[in-house]
């Protein structure tokens, strides 16, 4: 694993195209991740996410005057918007941090639009030694309306929904029937424009991989310009709590049905209402974002 400084001292902004919930090169769904020396305008950022037109870019500043030196504000944009909560830059950005030599303590604690989110190195419990653990907050799930289901019929066609809700944060969660369903789904993009909030659909059904899974999902978000995102780490802060519920298990293997493909391990905590989120990362790329002035 690459693991070695920047070659280039060039000024400008540090970056690395990560790969996260995947232990492969290729896999997974890949973040840029940009490590910020001073504070950003939000313009800037925003062309930068589009300039790597990748799902997410994330945006690291660290938090000064912190004994521990193991604090860092992180933002998310797509190429279109900034996102409130994002799992897969989360694990790109801890990656990137552990990997590079930009900390030295075992847990790494962001302050995002979300409250704290905390990474650390998984030691032991679920997951392998290699991975990094996410904690994240429970995203709860309102039972839809009829209305809602309306809208999500005219977008999946003709499908078998078990069971559909919606997160606060917009956007809905849809149960079908099997999880060859989910792999065959080729939802109408167009009608999902109109889906309130964020916009966002997943759609999950139990088992997978001759049922050596507990679930398998993907995720759709045309209003903020991504088709369908590889691996969708927020996605399961829902699902989590729902699967739990429906197999009676807190620890859960999932895998991600996009053309890349991804897997997670989650563990939900019905104590604390907390998802944690634990995957591999693999860095494909680095370099220097060239200093071009102020926008």
């Amino acid at each position: 694993m690459d693991s070695g400084p920047w070659l280039s001292d060039e000024p400008g902004t540090k970056y690395a195209q990560i790969n996260a919930f995947s232990d492969r090169p290729f896999g997974g769904n890949p973040a840029a991740v940009c490590y910020l020396t001073e504070k950003k305008s939000d313009k800037w950022m925003q062309l930068v996410a589009r300039e790597f037109n990748l799902s997410e870019t994330a945006f690291l500043l660290k938090i000064p005057d912190v004994a521990a030196n193991n604090e860092f504000s992180l933002r998310w944009f797509t190429p279109k918007v900034e996102y409130d909560l994002c799992g897969h830059a989360t694990l790109a950005s801890a990656h990137f941090l552990f990997t590079y030599g930009f900390v030295d303590t075992e847990i790494i604690k962001f302050h995002t639009k979300s409250g704290i989110l905390t990474a650390k190195k998984a030691r032991d419990g679920a997951g392998s030694p290699d991975m990094i653990e996410l904690d994240f907050p429970v995203v709860p799930l309102l039972e839809c309306d009829a209305e809602d289901v309306e809208k999500l019929k005219s977008a999946l066609g003709d499908v078998e929904m078990v069971w559909s809700g919606k997160p606060m944060s917009g956007g809905y969660v849809v149960e079908l029937s099997s999880n060859e369903e989910v792999k065959r789904l080729q939802p109408r993009f167009d009608k999902m424009l109109d889906f309130h909030g964020n916009g966002g659909l997943t759609v999950t059904a139990a088992g997978g991989h001759d049922n050596k899974l507990d679930m398998t999902s993907r995720f759709f978000c045309p209003k903020a310009g991504v088709l369908e995102d590889p691996v969708t780490g927020s996605a399961h802060c829902a699902l989590a709590p729902y699967w739990e519920s429906k197999l009676q298990k807190n620890i859960l293997n999932a895998f991600q049905a996009s053309e890349r493909g991804g897997n997670l391990c989650l563990v939900y905590d019905k104590v604390e209402n907390r998802v944690k989120l634990l995957g591999h990362s693999v860095t494909i790329m680095k370099g220097i974002l060239l200093d071009h002035g102020a926008y």
